[in-house]
């Protein structure tokens, strides 16, 4: 969608004439004018040296052909088992839970259609000719949906933020004011407002056959309203779905840590709880700070470059800077897959609940081996297998621990998130 989501194309463009200067600015991007930008002069012919086109192409060819694709494989996996085990019925009904469900079902659908994208690097090594026509002819709206799913998990990000800072914040109101309904409402609010907000772009582009090779193109549309179009791409987008969101998600984060850290406030308001749910609670925070945490991490380099693109004059990807820029981009453009690619290890790793479930689900022989060992502990405290010879005193206690670890199991089933 910006910049930095457009340097994505940049071996996906190869087949535009050079006859037109491409250029990527925030969402429009293929701005097509007359005269090619040179590499000439003192100055960008010593930036223009520090990295040659041939080392440029290789690394590119390297990040989109072998590296993406790895990635997005682990990505996809990763998220589509975690839609798996949110859907669980112990699970689907918490708030954090509808949340999360949006954020790996967004995620999931950047990575295949970032994917789909990137697939003319793997089909241009058997056959340059086809990897040109997919690609100027799928441009148009294959970009728009990445783009719209990438900046639908943004929101979404900024949507986890909120909810934690009102959990953390205000832990005895939380439940009437995070509700399941206002969840769900939220979330698909964030779909709809970026879907609707970049529904300008495909129109923008169609493609074109020159002399049986096909180009993308500029409409007739993108043309008659350049300049408005340059202010809606180049300045309206990038500080709606970049910057303000990374400096909102930077800054309650902040307030979250400082709470949870140093609040008297909050010190008090937490020794009302149970101490149970305070703990789960807890361990939710921090999964969800991590989770925010990668993802400004991840976001942070594309959006200096992005800014840096704005005010260095060649630093684009046709520009005199080419180069550079075109590394610079898809090693962003990775950042931003890791980001997509990395929540069902978070989970995994810092979520006992979704953990357990997850095991329940797919470890069948761990579950099965767990199940024999307890029966065979209880076999030897009762007598038998069913414990029905057994008159040893053991059994009462064996049954109580057996109520204790039912009932704690269903109060952390309940208290993924209320």
């Amino acid at each position: 969608m910006d910049q930095l989501l457009l340097l994505d194309e940049s071996s996906s463009v190869s087949n535009v004439s050079y006859g037109h200067n491409v250029t990527y600015s925030e969402t429009s991007n293929v701005t097509v004018t007359t005269n090619a930008p040179s590499s000439s002069g003192r100055g960008g012919a010593s930036l223009q040296t520090i990295m040659s086109k041939e080392l440029s192409d290789d690394i590119v060819e390297v990040l989109q052909c072998y590296i993406f694709p790895i990635i997005t494989l682990i990505g996809v996996i990763g998220s589509i088992l975690s839609l798996i085990v949110l859907f669980q019925k112990n699970l689907r009904n918490s708030t954090t839970s509808i949340v999360l469900i949006g954020l790996a079902f967004s995620d999931l659908a950047f990575l295949v259609t970032n994917m789909i994208r990137k697939s003319s690097c793997i089909i241009r090594s058997h056959d340059a000719n086809l990897a040109n026509e997919i690609n100027a002819t799928t441009f148009f709206y294959m970009f728009y949906l990445k783009t719209s799913f990438s900046r639908v998990s943004t929101l979404i990000v900024l949507l986890i933020s909120v909810e934690r800072l009102v959990a953390v914040a205000f832990p005895l109101s939380v439940k009437t004011v995070v509700t399941k309904g206002r969840m769900i409402a939220s979330v698909v609010l964030c779909y709809v407002i970026t879907f609707g907000m970049l529904a300008v772009l495909p129109p923008q582009y169609t493609y074109k056959y020159i002399r049986g090779k096909a180009y993308i193109w500029q409409t007739k549309f993108a043309l008659e309203n350049a300049k408005s179009l340059k202010v809606y791409n180049e300045y309206f987008l990038p500080i709606t779905f970049r910057y303000i969101p990374v400096l909102v998600v930077l800054g309650i984060n902040i307030v979250i840590v400082y709470l949870i850290k140093g609040s008297k406030r909050f010190r008090e308001s937490s020794t009302k709880q149970d101490p149970r749910k305070k703990d789960e609670q807890r361990k939710i925070t921090r999964m969800l700070l991590v989770v925010s945490l990668i993802y400004l991490i991840c976001l942070l380099p594309g959006n200096i470059l992005l800014f840096c693109s704005s005010v260095i004059d060649g630093f684009q990807f046709f520009g005199t800077y080419r180069n550079l820029f075109n590394v610079l981009s898809d090693l962003c453009l990775l950042f931003e897959i890791i980001n997509s690619s990395v929540n069902f290890i978070i989970y995994m790793f810092l979520n006992r609940n979704f953990y357990e479930t997850y095991v329940g689900l797919f470890c069948c022989k761990g579950r099965i081996r767990t199940y024999s060992n307890k029966k065979e502990a209880y076999k030897d405290k009762t007598g038998s297998s069913d414990g029905t010879q057994s008159t040893d005193p053991s059994r009462s206690t064996t049954e109580s621990t057996c109520k204790e670890s039912k009932s704690q199991n269903e109060y952390i089933n309940s208290a993924f998130v209320e």
